[in-house]
């Protein structure tokens, strides 16, 4: 017999959604903040890091968050790719628990 549902339900993937991305920029003094979801598109663009928070991990650990740096390519870089995905769903949507999948 296989594994009881709540077993495998407690293993499944659970997807990114809107809400567990936080991008990052840097000030002048080289601080890095929060830039607000509600920004104007060209800062999460910019962004020098995002943050995807985990609820779900196969080690059982809740809430870890997951850092990704800027690498200073303007066309291959994973933030400018999370980027394009993040504001495309916002022009259509401001629901937080939409998934970036969509």
């Amino acid at each position: 017999m296989g594994q009881s549902t709540v077993a495998r339900r407690s293993k499944q993937m659970e997807q990114f959604e809107m809400q567990d991305v936080i991008f990052f920029d840097k000030n002048a003094r080289g601080r890095l903040y929060q830039i607000p979801h509600n920004a104007q598109p060209f800062k999460k663009m910019n962004a020098k890091c995002v943050t995807l928070k985990l609820d779900n991990q196969k080690n059982g650990w809740k809430g870890v968050c997951l850092n990704h740096e800027h690498n200073g390519d303007k066309g291959y870089c994973a933030i400018r790719g999370l980027g394009r995905q993040y504001l495309h769903i916002r022009k259509n949507t401001m629901d937080q628990d939409t998934l970036l999948s969509e």
